[in-house]
């Protein structure tokens, strides 16, 4: 039952004439076609919503006239239509509609949020991982000159080695040539002068030569010689 036909039917009473004797009650689905379904002695609110109730008229599809009569003299009318009824049940779905908007705009926003939430996590772990990869390649990238650093050290050992080593072979060889050269020289020096002077200076030469058995016969008959001229 709508509650705006209600007082409109109530205020409409209020305004009757007070020697109204009944009301007439027409109904159709057309505005222009109505035909006269009930009559309504006593002037009443709940009598006219009775008879209302009885033809439909709040189901919808029903146009309803009311006409209030002094006797068989006409007085007032009102019209009520179906379509008032429709609105206020469209008005209900439409409330209905709204409720479920609203909670789904609610699920929409709570869904978001959880999107939001998700995608700030996966920003944060492809950022983690972007670093890590980072430290990583830094970390490759040390090891990588740090090898090649030892490599470049390796290789001047090597060449210091080998240089070193050639170094040490020209001396060697400089050593030899030099000591070869210097003995040619005192085999061309060999004179009795110079062996004197040897044997005066380094006493060690002669307790050399006195080991020489071949020497000390030598010397002996160069003795025994002298001492028979």
């Amino acid at each position: 039952m709508s509650i705006n036909h209600t007082q409109k039917i109530e205020h409409w009473i209020s305004k009757l004439d007070p020697n109204v004797t009944h009301v007439q009650v027409k109904a159709g689905e057309k505005r222009n076609s109505l035909s006269q379904v009930a009559t309504v002695q006593v002037i009443e609110t709940d009598n006219i919503i009775d008879e209302l109730e009885n033809i439909s008229f709040f189901d919808g599809g029903l146009y309803v006239r009311l006409m209030a009569y002094v006797d068989r003299k006409y007085n007032k009318g009102l019209s009520l239509s179906a379509i008032e009824t429709s609105i206020d049940n469209q008005n209900s779905d439409t409330a209905v509609l709204v409720d479920g908007l609203l909670a789904m705009t609610g699920e929409i926003r709570r869904f978001m949020a959880t999107i939001t939430s998700t995608l700030e996590k996966r920003e944060e772990t492809l950022s983690d991982v972007i670093e890590h990869l980072m430290e990583a390649r830094e970390e490759r990238m040390d090891s990588e000159m740090t090898a090649m650093s030892l490599d470049m050290e390796l290789q001047a050992v090597q060449e210091a080695a080998g240089s070193s080593a050639k170094d040490k072979a020209i001396d060697v060889l400089s050593n030899t040539a030099n000591e070869w050269i210097a003995l040619q020289q005192r085999k061309q020096e060999i004179t009795p002068e110079n062996v004197i002077n040897w044997i005066k200076n380094d006493p060690n030469f002669i307790q050399q030569a006195m080991k020489d058995e071949e020497i000390v016969s030598k010397v002996l008959q160069q003795m025994n010689t002298i001492e028979q001229k």
